[in-house]
């Protein structure tokens, strides 16, 4: 999840569930949180997929303001306020405009 060359900057690793993991990592004065994440797929039920999303803000929610926050992984969604073609297989966890 680090590259190499970080490593030695690691101060803290956690493992929230079996999808979301986070490093917390300072480099110079800066205190950067990378987390990484598997979100549920289409097979999982909506509870599995509310379990994940409240997991993934409760970690962000515990990042103080002044520290860093990186977030990348794969979401197993598209970015839109609108499911257009995905009706059988949109969860509702959306963001902002869908771009065509």
């Amino acid at each position: 999840m680090v590259e190499k060359d970080l490593v030695e900057q690691v101060v803290e690793v956690r493992c929230k569930s079996d999808r979301i993991m986070y490093v917390k990592l300072v480099v110079g004065s800066e205190i950067f949180n990378v987390v990484s994440l598997y979100a549920p797929q289409i097979g999982l039920d909506e509870d599995d997929k509310r379990l994940f999303w409240d997991d993934l803000d409760e970690v962000i929610q515990s990042i103080p303001k002044n520290e860093k926050l990186l977030i990348g992984g794969d979401f197993n969604g598209h970015i839109g306020r609108r499911g257009d073609g995905y009706k059988t297989i949109h969860g509702g966890f959306d963001y902002g405009e869908r771009k065509n």
